[in-house]
């Protein structure tokens, strides 16, 4: 690996990080921007699945990072984590605009059945509520088929995380399906994401991860963030564009459901 690159290994998550837009993405490009800073270049790879490509071939030190994960306590035993995040997850539950629907806690939804999508996770309290019996999820096997589900009247809800989900709608449905679907604002979950670095390469890891972390503090420092994130906002990396004050890059909001 080259003293000057840093390969980093990731997969398909738009409009966070994807292939197909500017920069790889936001997520990619905040990552290229805080190295550039350290007078580091920036390699991307993209691999797909997730788990079984990316996760499992970083952590065998086959790339110098990966990007973005939730530094979790698991994860944390395989890999270091840069101290800021790249990316931001709101999860939320799409509904149909025909459905008068709100909710407040958990208890709330046990009358609609949920879509949700295999191996992804909703947050620790959604995973406890289904547990405990008090949701209705129908497990599907692509976010596609649980919006298809959605239009055809199977289910209620799907659960999703907010920007994805309005980029799986737009890959897959026409205009006027898109009409007919919202979300509610409350989340079932939020959290960061960031840049991790392998231990089994753990002496480059080391200085790679600080590195990053200098870079990123340089930025904010600069102001330099914010721009990004409302070009991202705005869809300038060819997502579709969000309106109102989302993806912040702020510390997890408590308290988000009782």
């Amino acid at each position: 690996m080259s003293a000057d690159r840093v390969r980093i290994l990731t997969g398909e998550w738009a409009p966070y990080v994807s292939q197909r837009f500017a920069e790889g993405g936001i997520a990619c490009h905040l990552a290229r921007e805080a190295f550039a800073r350290a007078g580091l270049g920036v390699e991307l790879e993209f691999q797909m699945p997730w788990l079984d490509g990316v996760y499992a071939r970083a952590k065998a030190g086959g790339c110098d990072a990966t990007l973005a994960w939730r530094p979790t306590p698991a994860r944390r035993e395989h890999f270091l984590a840069s101290r800021e995040p790249v990316m931001e997850n709101r999860y939320v539950l799409f509904h149909l605009r025909s459905l008068g629907f709100d909710w407040r806690r958990f208890a709330d939804l046990r009358p609609h059945a949920i879509a949700g999508t295999r191996g992804f996770n909703y947050g620790e309290a959604f995973r406890r509520a289904e547990a405990e019996g008090a949701l209705d999820v129908r497990w599907c096997d692509t976010p596609r088929e649980s919006f298809e589900r959605l239009l055809r009247g199977e289910v209620a809800l799907v659960a999703h995380d907010q920007g994805v989900g309005h980029e799986d709608l737009r890959a897959h449905f026409g205009a006027a399906e898109l009409a007919r679907i919202t979300f509610h604002p409350r989340m079932t979950d939020h959290h960061l994401s960031h840049v991790i670095f392998p231990l089994a390469n753990l002496e480059r890891s080391r200085a790679l991860c600080a590195a990053f972390d200098r870079g990123m503090a340089e930025l904010r420092d600069a102001g330099a963030i914010p721009a990004w994130i409302e070009a991202f906002r705005a869809g300038r990396y060819g997502n579709e564009a969000f309106p109102g004050a989302y993806w912040t890059l702020e510390e997890p909001l408590e308290a988000l459901v009782e």
